[in-house]
């Protein structure tokens, strides 16, 4: 028998439930986790939740059902396989051919040119990134 960890909406009790177990489980751990979730990754039906301090998890579901799970204030979709909590973006950078975001824990994230105009001006009005860099700034120069 799995553990409530807290009451759920009923949307996100019903992507739960067609969940195979192991995946409940490992939702269940996210939803607990969410300050601590850097990203979320895709590789066609599998999603791979990076978390700071917590070993990476690996899911079978869709980004629709993700997203419900995840809301938009906190995580944003900056690429088509990519979404990232919005607290744990240090900067964003260009590298001379793509946008990419620097993480505070983990590595860059791209951004894909659709999203990088809109990501990079939420987030030079956000408190939480600190500086916009057309390069990446090398450490030591």
């Amino acid at each position: 028998m799995e553990k409530n960890i807290s009451p759920l909406p009923a949307e996100a009790e019903a992507i739960i439930s067609r969940l195979s177990k192991p995946d409940r489980r490992k939702i269940r751990q996210m939803l607990a986790n969410k300050d601590k979730i850097i990203s979320v990754e895709s590789f066609k039906n599998k999603k791979v939740i990076h978390y700071q301090g917590i070993p990476d998890a690996e899911v079978t579901m869709n980004w629709n059902d993700m997203r419900t799970l995840l809301p938009g204030k906190n995580f944003r979709m900056v690429h088509k396989s990519f979404l990232v909590h919005f607290k744990k973006v240090q900067n964003t950078f260009n590298t001379g051919r793509d946008d990419k975001a620097a993480m505070r824990e983990g590595p860059d994230i791209p951004i894909s040119r659709k999203k990088s105009r809109k990501f990079k001006e939420k987030c030079r009005n956000s408190r939480t990134c600190e500086k916009t860099w057309k390069k990446k700034p090398t450490i030591g120069t």
